[in-house]
């Protein structure tokens, strides 16, 4: 999985509103959840794949997602108004603006 620059930015953006403290090391987390995927705030497991800004873990994704998504790229979208965090498929292009 490719994690772009610009939705490490969010994610820490995220992250600054939703962590206990800023000394913790939540992040946020993508896990199973049923068919689908869901994101939360929880520290990263050992096993968990991780991605960091700034020397910050910003991302962590759990052994089961990240085998299924490992040829995506997570970025943001814009294009509805607001910042919304995507997967793009690696066939599709990639990510633009990365």
């Amino acid at each position: 999985m490719t994690v772009t620059e610009r939705a490490k930015k969010h994610l820490k953006e995220g992250l600054s509103q939703v962590r206990p403290t800023p000394e913790s090391n939540s992040c946020f987390r993508i896990v199973k959840d049923g068919p689908a995927f869901r994101l939360e705030v929880g520290e990263p497991q050992k096993a968990d794949e991780t991605f960091t800004t700034g020397g910050d873990t910003v991302l962590a994704v759990e052994p089961a997602v990240a085998t299924q998504v490992e040829t995506m790229t997570l970025d943001v979208d814009t294009s509805k108004g607001s910042v919304e965090l995507v997967f793009l498929s690696d066939s599709a292009g990639g990510a633009p603006g990365a």
